[in-house]
């Protein structure tokens, strides 16, 4: 039978080779779970279900950074890792220099293995590299230099010579000054060897720092990829005030770990975040009313810019909460929900999430914003919010773009006030734009996080809101 590597885009096949390794067996689960979690393969006849591999499937040498699988759970190729089909979030050099920082670690220990059991009867002192540990104080035995022992402080700044040892008598090398002398070249001798594995400590110490995926190791480009916060003082002001809890869990969890994390840190924060969004009062949205609106006369009194959004979910089993989710619009299921802007920019009002069939109408009128207007405000939407109506019993007005239904042609005064409108409206949209920046609101939702979705809302308007202002 010719057999393929079973690695997603991996085309290599066996040509009599010893370059085909297979699957870990059913005793060794937690291996064999660790190389399907890195082959990321799904059952082809339902995509929801994971692969399950039979007793023909191999893995090619493409995958292994030394061209075989190791045992060695230390090592990088204990499990596939290389070329598998999607980026992956170390890099080939890292994993070389793993490679190497464990054979210097195997060479140690072989060495110091070599070293004990070396007769004591030997004079001449051997190449061995000590694995120091680090203690208040400690005593090294050297059997292979029977004439003294030594004393490493804490730090390993130095090495001195305790005492001699009595069976130094019987040795060949019993005259006085030979013996100082090769006890002062063991002494040089040890402290060279503790600056090194000082120094390479060190040394690995950075290197894990670097390679640790943590937020002070995060560039402000990534920070803003990551967490859309532009400052590092918001982002650790938002993390005191979560309680320090760290919601960026990407290390081998499950999806179902990461709608618990998401459901119960979500909460939290959106009780900590949820004052970000105000309702400011008239004088305020006056007092900081942008240019653009000032130079109109007809919207300078402007209090709100409204529009609603939608996001994907997965299709609903329910058929009446499939028939409910259902966006003619979208052509999709989507869950719907307003957002309110004050003309800088700033979120003001966000409404609960509403199946996406829907309208525009009935949700601006069910979602409490109507109780937030006063009398002589001026609300600004596209043509879908039909509430005039409903706005001139609350003594505020509606500004929207001019209606060509039953028209031929629009009067010039029409077109040219539909067009300052639209300049203006898009601001709603930019700001809905800076939502949907964080990925969460661009991908289809489990049905599992729908629950969660008023609270999703919050937290990602909130941090918007702490951006600088859309309009100035």
């Amino acid at each position: 039978m010719v057999h393929s590597c079973c690695v997603i885009n991996c085309t290599a096949r066996w040509s009599g080779d010893k370059g085909f390794f297979r699957l870990p067996s059913e005793n060794d689960k937690e291996r064999r779970k660790k190389w399907l979690r890195n082959i990321r393969r799904a059952d082809p006849e339902d995509p929801r279900k994971p692969w399950i591999p039979c007793n023909t499937d191999r893995v090619c040498k493409n995958h292994f950074v030394t061209g075989a699988p190791s045992k060695d759970q230390r090592h990088p190729d204990y499990t596939p890792n290389l070329n598998m089909g999607y980026t992956s979030t170390e890099k080939l050099e890292d994993k070389l220099k793993k490679i190497k920082r464990l054979e210097r670690f195997q060479n140690r220990q072989s060495l110091n293995t070599a070293s004990n059991s070396v007769p004591s009867s030997t004079a001449e002192p051997m190449d061995v590299e000590n694995p120091f540990e680090e203690a208040s104080c400690q005593q090294v035995s050297l059997n292979q230099f029977p004439f003294a022992s030594f004393t490493v402080n804490k730090n390993f700044s130095c090495i001195t010579c305790e005492h001699v040892q009595e069976e130094a008598c019987a040795s060949p090398l019993d005259s006085g000054d030979g013996r100082d002398e090769l006890l002062k070249r063991q002494a040089i001798y040890f402290n060279q060897k503790c600056v090194q594995l000082i120094k390479e400590k060190k040394e690995i110490e950075e290197e894990l720092q670097k390679a640790s995926f943590t937020v002070m190791n995060l560039s402000k480009k990534q920070l803003k990829f990551y967490t859309g916060v532009r400052s590092w003082s918001i982002f650790h002001w938002i993390v005191r005030i979560v309680q320090n809890k760290d919601l960026a869990y990407r290390f081998g969890v499950t999806e179902d770990q990461v709608n618990k994390i998401i459901k119960k840190g979500v909460k939290v924060m959106a009780k900590a975040l949820r004052f970000l969004i105000v309702w400011p009062d008239k004088e305020a949205t006056i007092r900081n009313m942008p240019k653009v609106f000032k130079r109109s006369i007809s919207y300078q009194k402007t209090r709100v810019i409204i529009d609603c959004s939608e996001i994907f979910i997965k299709r609903p089993t329910n058929l009446l909460a499939r028939n409910i989710t259902y966006s003619n619009y979208k052509h999709h299921n989507t869950m719907k929900f307003l957002v309110g802007i004050t003309p800088c920019g700033a979120v003001s009002f966000l409404s609960k999430c509403w199946g996406g069939r829907v309208s525009d109408k009935e949700l601006t009128l069910n979602s409490g914003f109507l109780d937030h207007l006063e009398y002589g405000d001026q609300v600004m939407a596209d043509r879908g919010f039909l509430i005039k109506e409903e706005l001139i019993c609350r003594g505020a007005s509606l500004v929207i773009p001019a209606f060509t239904k039953g028209k031929n042609q629009l009067k010039g005064t029409e077109v040219i006030s539909s067009r300052k409108i639209a300049n203006l409206r898009i601001h709603v949209e930019r700001a809905i734009g800076r939502m949907k920046f964080y990925k969460i609101l661009n991908s289809t939702w489990d049905l599992k996080l729908v629950e969660s979705a008023n609270d999703i809302l919050l937290v990602v308007a909130a941090l918007v809101n702490l951006q600088p202002p859309l309009v100035k």
